[in-house]
């Protein structure tokens, strides 16, 4: 027996404390035991706890405990989702049997101990879940279970990871093998009674530090490490998937396109909105080119948001830069709503329409959407049924495969996961569809790779499927969901009826289609006969009877329609679908024919009304327009549209005439039922119609349109082909201008395009366009944009580029001539002595260029020519260029001399030039007259044109001075330091005049603007000064008191204004000043006229003045000398007037006479003469002598009468 304390029990007991700390973390029992106080025991859970053992073998036993976490809220359908924690206990057992001393109390002599390995060999199964939670289980009779729980909201991930062999292979355990298996092999050999006793009690005690141990467990990497790689395995999955799937749409593009990175070749949107486009059957906008940056990819990407969201997708949290920035959980979220969107939800209403329901609530697909990607939910709080519906495709799917696989397999398909692992379902699915494509029993035996590569070869290649997966993708724990939806999706995309039962199966719709051909035959050549023998039933109900019967046939004319456009794998060719449209055509026809012998037989006005309403109908439903849009078939629709107009102007007449006719007493004998029909008909007749003439008026406009954009574009075909001579190039030129210009063609299109614009939005809105019809016309409308652009574009490009042709082709024409009189000239002058050689061909290198430009202008013609003209092109010019050659050989040799004697005359020239203008320049700048306006704007004008000239003058020093380097070599020390002192000086008379220019200028804006009010004010008061001198040379003293008070009014009215331009000449001083000032800094600007100008004006504005002043004294004092004079006159006049009359009166009989002569002659008052004298004197001091005369004649006579 072993003692305690010996090597083997100490190594055993060494070990187990070694992986003990390992396990434990190192921690103290303390803290252990304090742990497992405050953890609650799950006893105390009010949620129910269910209990399973998994194993029972002596060897090992597993438990598990599963107990509900959270419950959520009842969802729609009754469904809700439910939080579990799964706990679960793996351990492994050895028997060691030994025999013991019996110990006091034991009771026994010797026992068998059953020892359980160690807690380092325990394995804890972890599961991919949200979060962890340590948990206990109760005590059982081996001890405590103890597992790391999980809480998730979606199904058990066990079994997605390694296997247990491969787990158990831990170092901990392989060192533990190596190191003692003397002890550890169960009963192979002895073990000692210190170690049994040792590990007898580690065995049974309470494993208080259990909890602490399992929280170091779960901390450690491990966990993260293997959900990071489970992650990522399913993203791999999912991208190649995806990559797949937009590629087998891509291919079908024109031109095909095709994507290898999910992430990257979607960045700039050009390939996401290509997928789209094939999706949907709509054109959109996209933004390409050579040099598209961020700002187009975003573009892109907005476009195509907008597209989803006007699909009713709503995408929140997402957007254009997300794309742009490769975010992947975003694209592939992104990607997965396109393909539910397009694919499976698509086919989903697919089934629906072909009459196939699917219960059950949409939890299947918000189970599969809380896994989805961020920032992709399905639109609207409030679910409405479209939504419901989208929301169950994961669950109509699933019922498809259900329905799909056949019953007598056993298969059984629960979700898009493990189901599919092993590849049966597969399999199954492609034999449902189409039989003895594989071999069911042989592949019993096969491993699952081999079945699912079976599958997906089989179905690409016979089925047309394209291969998405790869068996490595599937065949794992837990298989990418998303990515075998994807896949499936194409089975039921592709084959929406596969044959599952004998009502299904493809016998049975190759059956249907039999019958319904078969029935048309018989039915139409029945009807055929009794038209031909007038033999159709009169009675209204054995019409009544066959449409019935038609209706029912009609129900299976759609599915079979449906059928055919799904592109089922049946064995229907489109040729024998054909057939069977023109027999059902035909057979309505032909009721409607019998409907309108019914009709039009009813007495009366009815019978009117019936034949009219057949023909209506049949104007309706005639509309047989050629498929070519052109003006043909334009004209067509136009006369179809006038003959409805005409036609359907006698509806409201008709509709009078029915409702009088209906209450007649011959309307009593009627089938009811057919006066019904009329009823209905006659009412359906005028919405129908206002389509018609709705549909007819688009169509005129889309042909016109078309007809317009297809003789526009055949004029440019025949515009950029290859050309001729430049006589039709010259031609084709005027004809372009003929066509386009003057017709107007960008006006008239844009016109026209309006115009098909609000012709569309009538027929939107009163034509009822279906779904697809609209989408339809916003193709053809934006097509047509687009392709009027291009269009627009070309016609544009196609002027400058017959332009250009016609200015080559002049080049070309100058040019060579010129050139080969040069050579002819070249070649006579060969012989002649050298120094006229080196004259001659001084300008070599000149030739050289024409002759590089010539080269240019051929080859612009060769590539833009007829083949013949570009022949002729290049056969003349290989004759130049060979005669050019040849010559060159010889005269190469004076190009370096011509050129010298070129440089030098170019040199000397430009030398010139420059110090020409730069002498005018500085001759400008220096002098200036300042005495008028127009010769200010006439300085201005010079700067202008000085400032305009600035750059050619810098240009032309940066020649001289290439022409200065160029020759450089060539000349003496001598010239080479003149030359460089001439540059140097005009350099900097270059630099100063373009300094100076700007100066100048700025002082000239602001003296013009101040010349010009100057000289305005000068004008204005310069005119006053000249009218106040005229009305001061008009004044005369002379003539009486009224000319002279005249003169004076006239005199104060003109002088009143004096003010006005005393204030105008003293602003017009400061303006003048201001000037003054300004131009004083400026040297060389001569402002003598401009003073001395100034100056007289004062001058004169100050005589003037005086003088007015002068000239209004003189005038008052003579009116009041005039008044004077001329009241003593009268006063005299009156006196002597009397006098006479008294004095020659004869009759002075009475006293009275006498006295009143006494007293009127005593009265006289001598002071009357002498102030007549004194007023009189006064006057003759104003006026001037000339004027006395007459003064005095007045005053003599009177003082004579007097007397």
């Amino acid at each position: 027996p072993l003692r305690t304390g010996s090597p083997g029990s100490s190594r055993l007991k060494d070990r187990v404390s070694f992986y003990e700390q390992v396990w434990s973390g190192a921690k103290s029992p303390a803290t252990d035991n304090t742990a497992e106080k405050d953890r609650p025991n799950i006893d105390d859970s009010p949620l129910p706890v269910s209990a399973e053992d998994s194993s029972s073998n002596s060897e090992s036993f597993e438990e598990t405990f599963e107990r509900i976490v959270e419950e959520g809220e009842l969802l729609a359908g009754g469904a809700k989702v439910v939080k579990f924690e799964r706990i679960t206990m793996h351990k492994s057992v050895r028997e060691f049997t030994s025999v013991r001393p019996v110990t006091p109390g034991s009771g026994a002599a010797s026992s068998e101990a059953t020892i359980s390995r160690t807690p380092s060999e325990e394995h804890i199964l972890q599961d991919d879940s949200a979060y962890h939670t340590v948990s206990h289980s109760q005590p059982s009779a081996n001890g405590y279970h103890t597992s790391v729980s999980k809480s998730s909201s979606v199904t058990s991930l066990a079994g997605r990871f390694p296997s247990e062999e491969s787990l158990r292979r831990t170092p901990s355990r392989e060192g533990l093998q190596q190191a003692g298996a003397s002890e550890w092999e169960g009963g192979s050999r002895p073990a000692s009674a210190s170690s049994i006793d040792w590990y007898s009690e580690y065995r049974t005690q309470s494993f208080h530090n259990m909890a602490a141990k399992l929280e170091y467990v779960r901390s450690r990497s491990q966990y993260d490490s293997h959900i990071a790689e489970i992650k990522d395995e399913q993203e791999r999955v999912q991208k190649k998937t995806f990559v797949n799937w937009i590629n087998s749409y891509l291919s079908k593009r024109v031109p095909p396109l095709r994507i290898d990175d999910l992430i990257e070749d979607l960045k700039d949107g050009t390939k996401l909105l290509a997928l789209l486009e094939v999706l949907s059957g709509e054109k959109l906008p996209v933004e390409r080119g050579r040099n598209v940056k961020r700002p187009h990819f975003l573009s892109n990407a907005n476009t195509a948001l907008q597209f989803l969201q006007s699909k009713k997708i709503k995408l929140v949290n997402i957007n254009s830069s997300d794309l742009v920035d490769g975010r992947p959980p975003v694209v592939l979220g992104l990607i997965w709503t396109i393909i539910l969107y397009f694919q499976i939800e698509e086919n989903t209403r697919a089934l629906e329409s072909l009459g196939h329901t699917f219960g059950g609530s949409a939890s299947s697909l918000e189970s599969l959407g809380a896994r989805s990607s961020e920032g992709i939910v399905a639109e609207g709080k409030k679910k409405e049924p479209d939504e419901r519906r989208r929301q169950g495709a994961r669950r109509a799917m699933l019922q498809w495969v259900t329905n799909t696989l056949p019953k007598d397999l056993g298969i059984e398909v629960r979700d898009f996961g493990g189901s599919w692992r092993d590849g049966f379902a597969f399999l199954a699915i492609i034999d449902a569809i189409k039989s003895n494509l594989i071999n069911l029993a042989a592949m019993q035996q096969a491993s699952n790779k081999t079945r699912l590569e079976t599958a997906f070869s089989v179905a690409e290649r016979e089925l047309g499927i394209a291969r998405l997966l790869d068996p490595e993708d599937v065949d794992v724990q837990q298989p990418d969901e998303k990515s075998i939806m994807t896949y499936v999706a194409q089975f039921l995309h592709r084959y929406p009826e596969p044959r599952v039962d004998d009502s299904t199966t493809l016998a049975a719709i190759e059956a249907e289609y039999n019958e319904l051909i078969s029935w048309l035959l018989k039915k139409t050549q029945y009807l055929e006969h009794l038209q031909q023998t007038n033999s159709l039933s009169v009675v209204y109900s054995d019409y009544t009877a066959f449409r019935g019967a038609v209706n029912e046939k009609a129900q299976v004319y759609g599915k079979l329609k449906r059928v055919i456009e799904s592109q089922s794998m049946v064995s229907i060719t489109v040729e024998s679908w054909r057939e069977i449209e023109r027999l059902w055509t035909k057979l309505e026809a032909q009721l409607h024919h019998w409907l309108w012998l019914l009709d039009s037989g009813l007495p009366g006005d009815l019978g009117q009304v019936g034949e009219w309403l057949g023909r209506a109908e049949a104007l309706i439903g005639s509309d047989d327009i050629p498929t070519v849009m052109n003006e043909e078939t334009a004209s067509i629709i136009s006369r179809k549209l006038e003959e409805h107009k005409v036609f359907f102007a006698d509806l409201p007449a008709i509709q009078t005439k029915f409702q009088t006719a209906r209450m007649s007493q011959s309307a009593k004998d009627i089938p009811p039922e057919q006066l019904e029909n009329l009823t209905q008909r006659l009412e359906a007749i005028g919405p129908r119609a206002a389509q018609r003439r709705v549909r007819l008026k688009f169509l005129e406009h889309k042909c016109c349109l078309i007809a317009f954009l297809h003789l526009t574009e055949t004029k440019l075909r025949g515009w950029t082909v290859k050309y001729g001579r430049e006589e039709k190039v010259q031609q084709l030129l005027e004809q372009y201008r003929n066509f386009v210009s003057r017709n107007r063609i960008f006006q008239e299109f844009n016109k026209a395009y309006i115009d098909m614009q609000q012709v569309v939005e009538e027929y939107k809105r009163e034509g009822d366009v279906d779904q697809p019809e609209s989408i339809s016309i916003d193709r053809f409308m934006r097509e047509t944009g687009e392709r009027w652009k291009n269009v627009s574009m070309e016609l544009r490009c196609v002027q400058s580029m017959l332009e250009e042709v016609v200015a080559y082709w002049r080049r070309w024409n100058t040019l060579a001539d010129e050139f080969e009189s040069w050579l002819d000239r070249a070649y006579g002058l060969l012989d002649l002595p050298e120094e006229d050689k080196m004259e001659y061909f001084q300008d070599l290198s000149v030739w050289k260029d024409k002759f590089q430009l010539l080269g240019d202008t051929v080859s612009f013609l060769i590539a833009t020519c007829e083949d013949q003209v570009a022949h002729e092109l290049k056969e003349r010019y290989l004759r130049i260029s060979g005669r050019w050659e040849d010559l060159f050989q010889h005269v190469k040799q004076y190009m370096h001399a011509g050129d010298i004697l070129r440089h030098r005359k170019d040199y000397r020239v430009g030398v010139e030039h420059m110090q020409q203008w730069l002498r005018n320049a500085e001759s400008v700048l220096s002098s200036s007259q300042l005495t008028s306006t127009d010769r200010i704007k006439v300085y201005g004008e010079q700067l202008q044109r000085l400032q305009s000239e600035v750059e050619g003058m810098e240009d032309l020093f940066k020649n001289v001075s290439k022409k200065f380097q160029a020759m450089i070599q060539d000349l003496s020390r001598d010239e080479v330091d003149r030359i460089m002192n001439t540059l140097k000086k005009e350099k900097e008379a270059l630099v100063r005049v373009r300094a100076l220019i700007p100066m100048q200028l700025h002082l000239f804006h602001q003296i013009l603007v101040q010349q010009e009010s100057l000289e305005a004010g000068q004008i204005e008061i310069g005119q006053w000064l000249d009218e106040a001198e005229t009305v001061l040379a008009s004044h005369s003293l002379a003539g009486g008191k009224e000319p002279v008070q005249a003169s004076l009014d006239k005199h104060k009215t003109f002088f009143s204004r004096t003010p006005y331009y005393k204030s105008m000449l003293e602003s017009k001083n400061k303006v003048f000043q201001s000037i003054v000032k300004s131009v004083d800094s400026n040297e060389g600007i001569d402002t003598g006229d401009f003073r001395l100008k100034m100056a007289k004006l004062n001058e004169r504005f100050v005589r003037v003045t005086q003088l007015a002043q002068q000239w209004e004294l003189k005038l008052q004092e003579a009116v009041r000398c005039w008044h004077n004079f001329r009241e003593n006159e009268r006063v005299i006049n009156e006196w002597l007037q009397k006098a006479e009359k008294l004095i020659v009166e004869k009759h002075m009989d009475t006293k009275q006479t006498v006295e009143s002569h006494k007293n009127f002659f005593e009265k006289v008052n001598e002071r009357w003469i002498q102030d007549l004298v004194n007023s009189a004197q006064d006057l003759k001091n104003c006026l001037p002598h000339e004027q006395h005369h007459p003064v005095d004649a007045v005053v003599g006579r009177l003082q004579a009468k007097w007397k």
